[in-house]
C-alpha cells in the first residue's frame, strides 16, 4: 500500500489457479514474511499441481511444485492451518 507496486503471476491458456491462503513462514516478523499456497489445474494436460510463492520474492514466481497424483476441479477451496491447531 505504501509504495503502490503490485505483482501477477499469468497462467496460460486452459490452466486455473484456486484460492491462495498464506501460510506464515516460521518465525516470521514482518507482514509478507511466507508463502502463497495454490492449487493449479492444467486441464489441457489433465494435470494438477500444488504451488509456493515466497511473498518476499514473488515476482520470481513459484519455488516449490508438488505433482499431485491426479486431477482436481479447477476451484478448489483451500485454507492453511498451523499444525498447531490441527
Amino acid at each position: 500500500m505504501l509504495t503502490g507496486d503490485s505483482w501477477s503471476l499469468q497462467l496460460p491458456e486452459g490452466v486455473y489457479g484456486s484460492e491462495a491462503p498464506f501460510a506464515s513462514r516460521v518465525g516470521a516478523v514482518d507482514e509478507d514474511d511466507g508463502y502463497l499456497v495454490s492449487f493449479v489445474t492444467d486441464e489441457n494436460r489433465g494435470t494438477s499441481e500444488c504451488i509456493l510463492i515466497d511473498c518476499k520474492r514473488f515476482e520470481e514466481g513459484p519455488v516449490c511444485r508438488i505433482a499431485l497424483p491426479h486431477k482436481i476441479s479447477s476451484g478448489t477451496h483451500a485454507h492453511w492451518a498451523e499444525r498447531s491447531v490441527l
